[in-house]
């Protein structure tokens, strides 16, 4: 029997600093790369060409949602099995979750990184081409789209929740940029705009998982926190209180 064949699908939009450390890992693995760039007004997709052929393009001239995004990626692919990515993750080890997949859960969808964690760890979603049209596909959102597509599969007895080694999928806030062996300067130079996107992306996610939920997050604290560091760093130390005047 034939090895079922398999693509790795996303969307992006305005990830210039994040396309690199997200493809390296991928590109050695014997799947299909299919990356949607939603319109993005950087440079992101003059460096998505650069990794052409080996990564299927589709660069859209329309701001596209997540939601819609993804739905062009798995319609474009080709693989028996689609692999749902985040673009701003770094994925180690791919292939020991789409091997378990293969092996185990065929003809499930199946979340790894949901289990026990909320809404907190970087995750990836994995199914059979035919599951993701028979639970109706993603939301036209721009956050949290695979909700409805996850509370769909669950209802219909389809959506499996497993864990993922959280050394297997860092977060690419500046902190897992930074720890992932990457030069930080560049991801540096644009935190402001970072940081703007992330708020947006936050106000977006409230009236859908409520405000505790939207806000506290591990890579937001990250953020802050790399910020609070970076401030501290460039502070005058004779004019930051010993620890004996405390």
């Amino acid at each position: 029997m034939a090895t079922p064949s398999v693509s790795l699908c996303t969307t992006v939009y305005n990830t210039e600093e994040t396309i690199a450390p997200f493809l390296e890992p991928l590109l050695p693995t014997p799947y299909e790369i299919v990356v949607v760039d939603g319109g993005s007004t950087d440079r992101t997709p003059e460096r998505l060409r650069a990794y052409a052929p080996r990564v299927r393009l589709v660069l859209s001239v329309e701001r596209l949602s997540r939601g819609k995004g993804r739905d062009l990626a798995v319609s474009t692919s080709t693989g028996d099995v689609v692999v749902q990515l985040d673009g701003d993750v770094v994925y180690r080890n791919l292939p020991k979750y789409v091997d378990l997949y293969l092996r185990r859960y065929r003809g499930r969808l199946v979340d790894f990184g949901s289990a026990g964690r909320s809404l907190r760890i970087p995750h990836l979603l994995l199914g059979d081409r035919a599951l993701f049209g028979r639970v109706g596909g993603y939301r036209d959102a721009f956050a949290y789209e695979d909700i409805g597509l996850t509370r769909r599969a669950r209802a219909a007895g389809l959506l499996t929740m497993l864990p993922i080694d959280a050394e297997d999928a860092t977060k690419l806030s500046l902190r897992g940029f930074t720890r992932d062996g990457h030069d930080a300067r560049e991801y540096e130079r644009t935190l402001a705009r970072q940081a703007g996107r992330e708020i947006r992306n936050l106000l977006a996610k409230i009236p859908l998982v409520g405000p505790r939920e939207a806000v506290v997050r591990p890579w937001t604290r990250s953020l802050l926190g790399a910020v609070r560091a970076r401030a501290a760093e460039s502070a005058d130390p004779a004019a930051a209180p010993s620890e004996t005047s405390r």
